[in-house]
């Protein structure tokens, strides 16, 4: 008999893939921050469109993690295994090199309040871990996880 998920996972995943869609739609309106950040660069030097589409990979690339979370929270196995670690690479990859807006605004708000900027980067590190560890353990440990 499969091990049912705890309540808490399931408000997570709400609230979390809320956060992402969100994301996912303001990215793509014009008038959204990110949007002109990423094309104003572009008009200065069009090697930027990198950047942008790096950063275009991650919003999607984060969109589709939540797939991965859903299987997890309710133990459904879907896929082979090969699609979610590659997935879960990928969001590794985009983490560190696709966020050049967020790298920059945080580097810009540093200096204005060091020690809002702490918090609120450490609250939204807290608030995403779940999801990596979620996700994780769905791509390299599925047959035990899916077992239990």
């Amino acid at each position: 008999m499969k091990r049912k998920t705890h309540w808490t996972w399931k408000a997570y995943f709400f609230l979390y893939s809320t956060g992402i869609l969100l994301n996912l739609l303001i990215f793509f309106s014009d008038e959204s921050p990110i949007h002109q950040y990423y094309h104003i660069l572009m008009i200065f030097k069009q090697s930027y469109c990198i950047q942008y589409y790096l950063y275009i990979a991650k919003v999607i690339i984060e969109a589709l993690s939540l797939i991965p979370l859903f299987l997890f929270i309710f133990r459904i196995h879907a896929f082979p295994v090969l699609i979610w670690q590659f997935l879960f690479c990928s969001r590794i990859f985009l983490l560190i090199f696709g966020q050049s807006y967020e790298w920059n605004l945080f580097r810009a708000m540093i200096y204005g309040n060091p020690t809002a900027t702490i918090a609120a980067l450490s609250l939204g590190i807290l608030f995403a871990i779940p999801s990596y560890i979620a996700c994780s353990k769905y791509a390299f440990w599925q047959k035990q996880l899916l077992s239990e």
